[in-house]
């Protein structure tokens, strides 16, 4: 089967793999054609090279064996309770708690990452943009 990736999967496969769940065992099957679009190319390369340095550091501090930090946070007791329901109805085991909370700070810090790019792209014009996708494209085909 031949599989068109999207930039956040291609991403995620190289610095977070742990985020694709159970895709991630169809994507790592050899028979698997994995595709990435031009345009694709274009936006990890152009656009979100800082959310793949922020993932790639955070898996080399992994791999290095970096301790992990403790947080005191402070939520409502709402949050807290529906937040502990919800974990175990889903069987909540030790950690996932913290697992939790790590990603939605992730999540949300990769928005925001990607907010600041869409700003600071925001006068590209649209015969600007084009060209870097033509360029992108050309660039693919090559290395055919």
């Amino acid at each position: 089967m031949t599989l068109l990736l999207n930039a956040h999967v291609r991403l995620w496969m190289l610095a977070a793999p742990e985020r694709l769940g159970d895709a991630r065992a169809t994507l790592e099957n050899a028979e698997q054609e994995l595709l990435l679009s031009a345009a694709n190319s274009w936006e990890i390369a152009s656009s979100t090279i800082s959310v793949a340095c922020a993932w790639t550091l955070r898996r080399i501090d992994r791999y290095a064996g970096a301790m992990d930090t403790r947080w005191t946070i402070k939520v409502s007791q709402e949050v807290d309770r529906n937040l502990r329901v919800y974990l175990a109805e889903h069987g909540g085991r030790k950690g996932d708690l913290s697992r939790f909370v790590e990603e939605a700070v992730e999540e949300r810090l990769y928005r925001l990452m990607l907010d600041d790019v869409q700003q600071r792209n925001a006068d590209l014009d649209e015969a600007e943009a084009a060209a870097l996708v033509d360029e992108a494209l050309r660039w693919a085909r090559a290395g055919r």
